[in-house]
């Protein structure tokens, strides 16, 4: 995540707000991952005030306003068969 912020801050200057949305099933306990985002020293908006991570618990159509960047990312989790 850090990687791809980096290089959208290379290419759009550091003043444009960059929103993450992470996309997960509606049941799934999303305080973890905000607990991560607020706290953890590695996160990856620890140094850029104008990046915005959010959650969704559903898929959502794309519909960000003009002169905002939107990053999604999808990260499948599998699990061997037993």
């Amino acid at each position: 995540m850090r990687a791809a912020i980096k290089a959208l801050r290379a290419r759009l200057g550091p003043d444009r707000p960059i929103f993450e949305v992470h996309i997960d099933q509606a049941a799934n306990d999303f305080n973890t991952l905000f607990d991560v985002l607020r706290g953890d020293p590695e996160r990856y908006s620890v140094d850029d005030p104008n990046i915005f991570p959010s959650a969704i618990g559903r898929s959502f159509k794309r519909g960000e306003s003009v002169g905002s960047v939107a990053k999604n990312t999808a990260i499948a989790a599998l699990e061997p068969a037993c």
